[in-house]
């Protein structure tokens, strides 16, 4: 077990390599040689999907990507790549179920938090959603600049220019 373990991170290895480069034709070779030793690796079928993405085929990519999400389903890294072949598939509300399957176990989930305000002001024009998610994302990160400004931006949004002031000027940025 031990081997064929260590037989699989390498071809997970060479795999990720090839992805880096560009190289997807012969990332498929690695990446079905890592399935071949282990063919319930989340990691593997995600790569694979990432390959598929890069070879142009969304929907080998998708279907590659949601078995993987089915092996692993509270990992929120592989969520959060998942989204994004979703983004690139056209499929905004599939995505927008990652982002809430995320938070259903990982609630603190900064990048779940901020694209989820980022979908609610810009495609459902729903800054009082949008400024929730901002407000929970600032308790997370209060630090953050990116955090401070989206939190004022939901407040100027929601027309609460004083409010949005005083989250700029507390978190030490004067834009």
């Amino acid at each position: 077990e031990y081997i064929r373990h260590q037989v699989h991170q390498y071809y997970l290895l060479r795999v990720k390599k090839r992805i880096q480069v560009g190289d997807y034709e012969n990332a498929v070779l690695f990446v079905m040689q890592a399935l071949n030793v282990d063919r319930a690796s989340y990691e593997a079928h995600y790569l694979n999907g990432i390959i598929l993405a890069g070879l142009g085929d969304v929907a080998g990519a998708v279907k590659s990507a949601s078995f993987a999400v089915e092996l692993a389903p509270e990992n929120a890294a592989l969520r959060t790549g998942y989204f994004y072949i979703l983004l690139q598939a056209d499929r905004l509300s599939d995505a927008v179920e990652q982002l809430e399957a995320i938070l259903r176990f990982d609630p603190a989930n900064e990048f779940a938090l901020r694209n989820m305000g980022l979908y609610y002001a810009e495609k459902e024009n729903d800054f009082a959603s949008a400024l929730a998610f901002f407000e929970r994302l600032y308790s997370v990160a209060p630090g953050d600049s990116e955090s401070v400004g989206l939190l004022a931006w939901g407040y100027f949004q929601s027309g609460n220019k004083s409010e949005a002031r005083r989250i700029v000027k507390e978190g030490g940025r004067y834009y």
